[in-house]
């Protein structure tokens, strides 16, 4: 079975962030701009020609960051499941701002 079916549109997606982002008490369209502009929504994806090392998951969480989003939660996370993406990247955003993503952000700007 393809893990992707798990959210039949890009609509039940937002609905998992947005109901995540309510829990962190962070503005919905703020973690939304970073997920669109990191994954496109896409949550399986992630930088195969890296292996992965460049990010996987919504919010393109780097493996360095995984580790330590599992010392925070003292529990093993995984990047593709989105619920452990969501959280790791929303206690970034929580605790430290857009800080993660204005270094690799590029050109689009993720201010909200």
């Amino acid at each position: 079975m393809d893990p992707r079916s798990r959210f039949a549109s890009e609509t039940d997606i937002e609905w998992l962030i947005v109901a995540k982002v309510k829990e962190y008490g962070l503005r919905p369209s703020l973690a939304l701009k970073i997920i669109n502009n990191e994954s496109g929504f896409k949550w399986w994806i992630c930088h195969q020609q890296d292996q992965c090392e460049k990010g996987g998951g919504l919010f393109q969480v780097i493996p360095s960051t995984e580790i330590s989003c599992e010392t925070h939660f003292g529990r093993v996370m995984d990047m593709k499941i989105p619920e452990d993406n969501l959280d790791c990247g929303l206690w970034l955003l929580q605790t430290d701002g857009i800080r993660h993503w204005e270094t690799w952000s590029g050109p689009y700007n993720i201010k909200d």
